[in-house]
């Protein structure tokens, strides 16, 4: 849902400067992913984690930029800002726009071998509670637990599949994004950049799996495994 009220006018000197940002939101998006997929292969599991997060952040930016350059005013630009520094708010619209119904992705993932809960909603059961926040910070932050007296690392907290699951998320999330990113209506996806851009992504994702889902099991990722304690 757009959260813009007026019709764009000829004056905007906002769409131009939005037009760009969204082609290099994208780009950064996938650069990120790139540079997670290589730390994930030489096991630095924590970083690589951080950096797929953060990706879905930048992609979930796409919807609501492509809205403004429609739909925004330039006195509303402040309300566009606001978002794009909210943590919360780009993953929600991240999993509400790319993953709340794309059943090619529910395909590929498939349900939870316990739940039958689709792998795909992981990411909408962790963008409606704290937990989001948590494993963002655990994957740089030394935590000290008093009461316990422990102290844990972040590889004690980020494992292989944290890493692989938001890789995986974060590409289903910016291939669904590419029309937003650098196509302008849905009539002109199948000749525009977005299509390419689009499979270039799955083509990405693809590989990926095909090379390390055996290796993993994301079932025991305790947010997908007990989705009601998080809700």
């Amino acid at each position: 849902m757009t959260i813009f009220t007026k019709n764009i006018s000829k004056e905007n000197k906002m769409t131009d400067l939005i037009t760009g940002a969204r082609e290099k939101t994208a780009e950064n998006s996938l650069n990120l992913i790139k540079k997670s997929i290589k730390l994930f292969e030489s096991n630095e599991y924590e970083i690589s984690c951080f950096l797929a997060m953060t990706a879905i952040e930048e992609a979930g930016k796409l919807s609501q930029m492509k809205l403004f350059s429609i739909f925004g005013t330039e006195d509303e630009y402040k309300k566009l800002e606001q978002f794009l520094r909210n943590h919360i708010d780009k993953v929600v619209e991240a999993a509400v726009q790319s993953l709340y119904i794309n059943s090619a992705a529910d395909r590929r993932h498939g349900r939870h071998s316990e739940n039958k809960m689709f792998l795909t909603t992981g990411i909408i059961v962790l963008a409606r509670s704290k937990e989001w926040m948590k494993i963002r910070n655990s994957c740089l932050y030394t935590d000290v637990k008093f009461e316990s007296k422990n102290v844990i690392v972040p590889s004690e907290n980020i494992s292989k599949e944290h890493a692989y699951y938001f890789i995986c998320m974060a590409l289903e999330i910016l291939a669904e994004q590419a029309e937003s990113a650098y196509g302008s209506s849905v009539e002109d996806r199948d000749t525009s950049k977005s299509y390419e851009f689009l499979n270039y992504c799955i083509n990405i994702l693809n590989e990926f799996m095909d090379k390390w889902k055996n290796s993993v099991d994301v079932c025991q990722l305790n947010f997908l495994k007990n989705p009601d304690n998080f809700i």
